[in-house]
């Protein structure tokens, strides 16, 4: 097989959980899903955990909401601006999910890739973002 340049593959438009990539492990290459990257993501990146009611205002210094206890709240989401491009932004759901949905909601005209709104009502859902320009989320998941 031959060397290909990252940057002359296809750009993925839609990343699943169960999508591969390439990583490279104590020198030596091996593939790993999206799925176990979002668990390593848990382990060196602390989460903010939101347990009381009401809504939750995303901080700066945010990268992983963790939403937990019997609350339905939305989750209002940064101006996705010149400081936001390039960032990543992990929200997950206890298992209150189903009787107790969150909402993820853009600022202003900004959108989830056209959404204006976001819902997670599953038991330990969960959705990464990624700001790819000024005014527009991506879902990673």
């Amino acid at each position: 097989m031959a060397n290909i340049p990252i940057t002359s593959l296809p750009l993925a438009l839609a990343v699943l959980a169960t999508d591969q990539l390439a990583i490279v492990q104590a020198g030596t290459t091996k593939r790993a899903t999206v799925e176990q990257l979002g668990d390593f993501i848990v382990t060196v990146v602390p989460p903010t955990i939101v347990s009381a009611a009401g809504n939750y205002e995303q901080e700066f210094t945010d990268q992983f909401i963790y939403l937990t206890g019997a609350h339905t709240r939305n989750v209002e989401l940064l101006p996705a601006d010149i400081t936001m491009i390039g960032r990543l932004l992990w929200i997950k759901v206890d298992a209150n999910g189903p009787t107790n949905p969150q909402t993820i909601i853009p600022n202003g005209t900004d959108t989830i890739e056209g959404l204006t709104s976001l819902s997670l009502n599953g038991a330990y859902q969960w959705v990464l973002l990624y700001c790819v320009e000024i005014g527009l989320w991506l879902l990673m998941t």
